[in-house]
């Protein structure tokens, strides 16, 4: 099916890339097209003032993983950044593992008891949420979705429903559109 964008510069066909700018296109629309079109892929926004870049990987239009500027996506950076473990404990954990991968480094914090599984999830979910949320205050910019490219398989990830995130996104820019002013 194709979908008749005049503000985006090719259309979503098949294996294409979905190219476009965010003064034309904004966040909460191109996250509502990948929700409502269940897609699975790679995000790419490049922000335009100095905001750096953010990487969005989504499956069957759910958000699994996200990461800004660079920032590491690695399970033991992600709890230490939502506050579920200390840098020392991250660094303790890296050292005893043997493939350093994030499914074996959650099953050591399991196992040694520093966090449950529910813990690793919620942390990852939240670490997800803020990403994009610090996403939505972004108005100039170019994106690319590229279908069909997932995350490493080592890496945890979470499917987080795009309705409840665009939504409370928005509001959030409206109370900074709002305390602004």
């Amino acid at each position: 099916q194709k979908y008749g964008y005049n503000s985006l510069h090719t259309s979503w066909v098949g294996q294409m890339a979905l190219k476009g700018n965010l003064k034309d296109v904004g966040l909460h629309q191109l996250l509502n097209l990948i929700s409502l079109a269940h897609k699975t892929g790679a995000l790419t926004v490049q922000g335009a003032s100095g905001e750096g870049a953010a990487h969005l990987f989504f499956k069957e239009g759910k958000l699994i993983q996200a990461s800004l500027n660079g920032h590491s996506t690695r399970l033991t950076d992600i709890m230490v950044k939502v506050g579920n473990l200390t840098a020392d404990q991250a660094q303790a954990l890296r050292t005893r593992s043997r493939t350093g991968t994030d499914k074996e480094l959650g099953l050591l914090m399991i196992q040694n008891a520093i966090l449950t599984q529910r813990d690793i999830i919620q942390g990852v979910k939240n670490y997800l949420l803020e990403s994009v949320y610090q996403l939505f205050t972004w108005r100039a910019g170019v994106f690319r979705f590229d279908p069909n490219l997932l995350p490493p398989e080592e890496r945890i990830t979470v499917a987080v429903n795009l309705d409840h995130l665009i939504i409370q996104g928005s509001r959030r820019v409206q109370e900074w559109e709002h305390l602004r002013d």
